[in-house]
């Protein structure tokens, strides 16, 4: 990971790095949401989202522990979670994150960066949430919908790089959506910023292409 190191079955992370949020700036749309490149906000964000999703004991979207938290040199060490990348799990990975963010903003929150690699997917299909730097407590529809629109982009472009296009049905995969969290007008708004980003598709594909 770009900005986190393992050590003794522990993940010690800085929010040091100015880089976390380097290929949405390729996307010329971040006024959908109320992103922060500040160190000490992204800190606190990812510590308020698991700590505060833990104590939920959700049975499908998980969070590691939280070991440790320095706000003077701004690091955050929690515990390594074994588990298996969404690109590994194929389409069939990419839905249960669709299910996952229902399960995430039915209780009020939005991630801002949805991208494959800030989960892991354990052995009982458990989603862990690993990476929560722009987690907002919220219940903007808009911003929910934009998390939705990034994991749309990012599912059509793994399946444009796996040369299965035709799996990827946005329709679909909304519908796995709303099976959880039933809001509507979240699912429209979704499909517009959806529309509005698609043709930064290349964009964002030399950026997958280094994590699958």
């Amino acid at each position: 990971m770009y900005q986190s190191k393992v050590s003794d079955g522990k993940v010690i992370k800085s929010f040091l790095s100015p880089w976390s949020l380097k290929w949405v700036i390729s996307i010329p749309t971040i006024v959908f949401y109320p992103y922060s490149i500040n160190p000490r906000t992204r800190l606190f964000r990812e510590f308020s989202f698991f700590i505060e999703w833990r104590k939920k004991n959700h049975s499908l979207v998980r969070t590691p522990r939280v070991l440790k938290v320095d706000y003077t040199h701004l690091t955050l060490v929690r515990e390594y979670i074994e588990g298996n990348s969404v690109h590994n799990l194929g389409i069939k990975g990419f839905e249960l994150l669709f299910k996952a963010l229902a399960f995430i903003h039915k209780e009020g929150w939005t991630l801002g960066d949805p991208k494959p690699s800030n989960f892991l997917v354990d052995t009982n299909n458990r989603i862990f949430v690993i990476d929560a730097e722009q987690a907002v407590k919220t219940d903007n529809i808009r911003y929910m919908a934009w998390d939705i629109a990034l994991l749309l982009l990012m599912t059509n472009v793994y399946a444009t790089i796996k040369g299965n296009i035709l799996e990827f049905d946005p329709k679909y995969l909304l519908e796995e959506y709303l099976s959880i969290n039933q809001r509507n007008s979240v699912a429209r708004f979704s499909l517009r910023y959806f529309e509005k980003i698609r043709s930064f598709r290349e964009n964002i594909m030399k950026y997958m292409y280094l994590e699958i």
